[in-house]
């Protein structure tokens, strides 16, 4: 009956092991080249030849859209983590999209160098080869007031005034320090009003 339940016992253990293992990839991995895509919605290739624990600096422009991809190739399952190049956490992280391969789409946040890391299962390195594609879009129009000085103008007066809005298509601010509140992730707009001294 002990045996049974050891058994058991290191059958969850194990579970849970390779649970933790899927998780995105520390930005620790090489350098391998600096790219900048062309934004025609069609699909790049970057490289023929990343292997696992590599990455490559990416330039991007705030409000495209852009796909990361090692689909079709089965040279070995891959992992894609995205990083800003100026630091933070991870902004986007893919496993398995198509079948042991990678694919991660990102509007871009930031115009920069995005580092897009690719690594083997596991967050491990190799010496075996994959192609890696990027496809860049045009994004939507950037949203009113996206950056302070194109802020909304808000009418002030002596009764309520509601202002609808929306952070679709807008990105962070250039120049300007990121709140440290309110979990911010990368977007806002501005806005400007006169105040009478009444």
């Amino acid at each position: 009956m002990r045996k049974i339940w050891a058994f058991v016992i290191l059958g969850v253990i194990s579970v849970i092991q390779q649970q933790e293992v899927k998780a995105q990839c520390p930005n620790d991995n090489g350098f391998l080249m600096n790219f900048t895509p062309v934004c025609n919605n069609t699909a790049e290739n970057v490289t023929n030849c990343i292997t696992g624990g590599q990455y490559v600096a990416v330039d991007v422009v705030a409000g495209n859209v852009y796909t990361f991809s090692t689909c079709g190739s089965n040279a070995f399952d891959t992992y894609i983590t995205i990083y800003n190049s100026s630091g933070g956490g991870a902004l986007g992280y893919d496993d398995d999209f198509c079948n042991s391969q990678s694919s991660v789409t990102w509007t871009a946040s930031f115009t920069g160098t995005l580092w897009v890391l690719v690594d083997r299962y596991g967050c491990n390195s190799n010496t075996i080869c994959i192609p890696l594609n990027i496809t860049c879009s045009v994004g939507p129009p950037l949203a009113p007031g996206d950056e302070p000085c194109s802020a909304t103008a808000l009418t002030v007066g002596t009764s309520c005034n509601s202002t609808s809005s929306t952070t679709a298509g807008s990105t962070s601010s250039t120049g300007v320090a990121a709140p440290t509140c309110a979990s911010y992730t990368g977007y806002d707009v501005w806005f400007t009003a006169v105040v009478p001294a009444s």
